[in-house]
């Protein structure tokens, strides 16, 4: 990754960092996996923040956090080993409690890749509780009135009659600074349910998740899935619950093509 230098007093609204991607975010297809895409999203979703001085550092102060709620992701099509890569993104303000962010992917040559759109809420550490980010100055100066995906990511219901089930105990490597689940893991955790061979077959289009409750340590997520069959295309609802108190962790939608 490339890291763009800006003079410390000028306000950039729309942050742009070029990727050259890895072959640890390469999948056996010599495609990006799905989950790696996202990992750079929070990477420079974070990068943006800080310089608009409403980041982990800024809001740690004031015994707050930015957690990621919901995420709406539409893939055209998926960047191989060692392509360079340019990711855009730039906040939308305030909407009730959400903190609004949109992302947009392409190559060099300006072909969109991929484009995402998000909402984040910003909770108090001492009560855990999402407090009105409208507080927050810097985020009402510095929106940009401009779409990657215009509608905002919706919220999603739990599959019904899922047809499989699948425990997680999180270990070391899925907890972030904040002491939870990282959000990037949960996505991980949709992917490995399909097995190597349906990843020969099919890729993610269109995946969407909300994110509900925090797990914390010591904590298990049940999985549960349903898979529906829309002619040609592959069409999944998954719900992970908490399993000491049975209360949502996530929920996600995912769209599926045939390669």
């Amino acid at each position: 990754m490339s890291t763009k230098q800006y003079p410390p007093e000028e306000i950039i609204p729309i942050w742009r960092e070029e990727y050259k991607i890895p072959s640890e975010d390469i999948d056996f297809n010599g495609k990006l996996k799905f989950h790696s895409l996202c990992g750079y999203f929070f990477d420079i979703a974070s990068q943006h923040a800080n310089h608009l001085h409403f980041g982990y550092r800024d809001l740690k102060s004031a015994d707050f956090y930015w957690v990621l709620s919901r995420l709406h992701v539409k893939v055209n099509l998926y960047p191989g080993f060692d392509q360079r890569i340019v990711i855009e993104t730039w906040h939308k303000g305030v909407t009730r409690l959400f903190g609004l962010r949109d992302f947009r992917v392409m190559y060099a040559n300006n072909q969109e890749l991929a484009v995402s759109t998000s909402a984040w809420l910003v909770l108090d550490k001492k009560t855990g509780r999402p407090v009105k980010p409208d507080g927050i100055t810097k985020l009402n100066i510095t929106k940009t009135e401009h779409h990657a995906i215009k509608e905002m990511p919706d919220k999603i219901e739990p599959p019904e009659d899922p047809d499989t089930e699948k425990l997680i105990e999180p270990g070391y490597t899925d907890f972030d600074i904040n002491q939870h689940v990282n959000a990037g893991r949960y996505i991980e955790w949709i992917q490995d349910l399909y097995p190597p061979d349906f990843y020969k077959k099919y890729q993610i289009s269109e995946f969407r998740i909300n994110y509900l409750n925090e797990t914390r340590f010591n904590e298990k997520i049940r999985i549960f899935s349903n898979r529906e069959s829309i002619q040609n295309r592959e069409f999944s609802k998954i719900e992970g619950r908490i399993s000491s108190t049975d209360t949502p962790a996530f929920r996600a939608n995912l769209h599926w093509i045939k390669i």
